[in-house]
C-alpha cells in the first residue's frame, strides 16, 4: 500500500514524532499519499469533569490544530512535493455538536470517525472494556448519528465494540449489521486497522475481528480501506502488512487504496 489516511503524531500526546518525521518516512517508502489524522479537539461540555480531564489529555489543542498541525501539513506539501499530505482529524462524536464539528471540517480534507467511547447522561461509557450486551446498542447508535451527520469519510476500527468480547452473540451481529449499511448508505469507508495487529501479531486480534468482517464480504457494496493507525514513523514500514494481506486474503475482500475526498 502506498497511501495511509490514518497517521498521528506527537500532538495527540500519546504517539512519537512530528509531521516531518513521518512525511520523510512515508517518502522513504514509496508512499504517494499520507494523510493525517491526529486525534481532534475535545469540547468542555461534552462530557463529565472527570471524563473530560481523562479524555483531554489524548487530543490536540484547538490552539495547536490551527497554529501548528495544519501549518505544518501545508508546510510539508511545499516542501515535499512528491508525496501529497492530506489534513484529516480522528474524532469522537458527541450528539448536540454537531455545528462544532462542522467548523472543524472546514479546514480539513476529510475526518475519520473514532468511536472509542459513548455518551449516556454525560458520562463516558469506555468502548474497550465497558461495553456489554445490554448497553453495546449504544455503539451502534453513536456510529449511526455520526455517519447520517455526513461528516466523515472513513470510520476507524469499526469492530473496536468487540475489543472485550470473547462470544460473538446475536447482538454483537446485530451492532455489525447496523454499522455496515450505515457506512453503505453514507458513503464512507470501513478501516481494516492495522494498529490492532501489533497489539497482539499472529494470534486472535482485539481488532480487526474475523467475526465483523466475514459478515463485511457479505455487502458487496461497502467500501474498504487499510489504516496503519501509525503512532511513530516506523509504523509506516512496521505495518504489519503481512498480516494485513493475509486478513483480507481471508476474507476475501476488496480494498480500495485511494479514497475519494
Amino acid at each position: 500500500m502506498k497511501t495511509n489516511y490514518h497517521t498521528h503524531m506527537y500532538l495527540c500526546g500519546h504517539a512519537v514524532g512530528s509531521i516531518e518525521d513521518y512525511c520523510i518516512s512515508a517518502i522513504e517508502n514509496g508512499f504517494d499519499i499520507l494523510g493525517f489524522s491526529d486525534h481532534g479537539h475535545i469540547k468542555v461540555g461534552m462530557m463529565s469533569d472527570i471524563d473530560y480531564i481523562r479524555t483531554s489529555s489524548k487530543n490536540m489543542t484547538i490552539d495547536e490544530f490551527h497554529n501548528i498541525y495544519l501549518n505544518d501539513i501545508k508546510l510539508m506539501n511545499n516542501k515535499y512535493p512528491m508525496l501529497k499530505v492530506l489534513a484529516g482529524l480522528e474524532t469522537e462524536f458527541v450528539e448536540g455538536y454537531e455545528s462544532y464539528y462542522y467548523d472543524l471540517s472546514k479546514s480539513l480534507d476529510y475526518m475519520i470517525l473514532g468511536v472509542h467511547f459513548v455518551v449516556k447522561d454525560g458520562i463516558c461509557i469506555d468502548a474497550y472494556h465497558e461495553l456489554n450486551e445490554s448497553n453495546v446498542l449504544l455503539y451502534a447508535n453513536n456510529v449511526e448519528r455520526a455517519l447520517d451527520s455526513g461528516l466523515f469519510k472513513i470510520i476507524a476500527h469499526p469492530d473496536l465494540f468487540l475489543y472485550s468480547v470473547n462470544k460473538f452473540s446475536l447482538i454483537h451481529e446485530i451492532v455489525s449489521k447496523r454499522i455496515i449499511e450505515s457506512a453503505i448508505k453514507n458513503n464512507v469507508y470501513l478501516e481494516i486497522n492495522g494498529n490492532g495487529m501489533r497489539v497482539k501479531p499472529n494470534i486472535h486480534y482485539k481488532y480487526p475481528r474475523d467475526e465483523f468482517f466475514n459478515i463485511v464480504k457479505k455487502y458487496p457494496n461497502a467500501k474498504l480501506v487499510i489504516g496503519y493507525d501509525a503512532h511513530h514513523p516506523k509504523f509506516l514500514v512496521e505495518s504489519r502488512i503481512d498480516h494485513i494481506k493475509e486478513f483480507i486474503k481471508k476474507h476475501s475482500l476488496i480494498i480500495s487504496e485511494v479514497i475519494d475526498i
